[in-house]
Formats: structure tokens, sequence, C-alpha cells
């Protein structure tokens, strides 16, 4: 089934694009196809007022092992990555 419309409390949640995945062979779509959609659709969904999430895996409970960098908000407001929650 082809979506052509998205439901107005619909959300982009992006998760494991980091480079050790990407560099994993990936099936059946190639790895730079999938990231240039990723890409598309990240910068599409914010001019709609809709949000995007990004996915960072960190293996300390603390996320002080996680690349430094910033997650882009609807509002297009920077925070730094978050702790994870004991339960994860």
């Amino acid at each position: 089934m082809t979506v052509t419309t998205l439901d107005p409390k619909t959300a982009l949640v992006v998760i494991d694009l980091q480079a050790g995945i990407v560099a994993a062979p990936t099936v059946p779509h190639p790895a730079p196809e999938v990231l240039a959609r990723s890409v598309a659709l990240a910068d599409a969904f914010p001019s709609y007022g809709l949000p995007v999430v990004l996915v960072r895996v960190t293996g300390l409970p603390d996320g002080t092992d996680a690349v430094a960098g910033r997650i882009r908000l609807t509002d297009r407001r920077t925070r730094p990555a978050g702790r994870r929650s004991d339960g994860s």
C-alpha cells in the first residue's frame, strides 16, 4: 500500500543510522540510499510542523560515551544528548 498522506500526528523516528551500523551490509536497500531518503524526510518533516526524533545508541548508562552532537527539534532549538533511563 502506497502512503500518499500523513496523519497529522505523524513523527519521523530515525534509528541506528550511525557509522558502524550503515557500514555493515544493508539489504534490500544500499546504505547510501537509506541515508539519502532519511535525510530528505528529516529535512521535510519540520516544514509540515511534524517532529523528527533521532535515536543514538550509547553503551554506558549515563551516556558519557555518546558522540557529541546536537538534535534538531521541530522548533529549531538544540539540546545535548540526554541520559538513558535505568530501564533501557
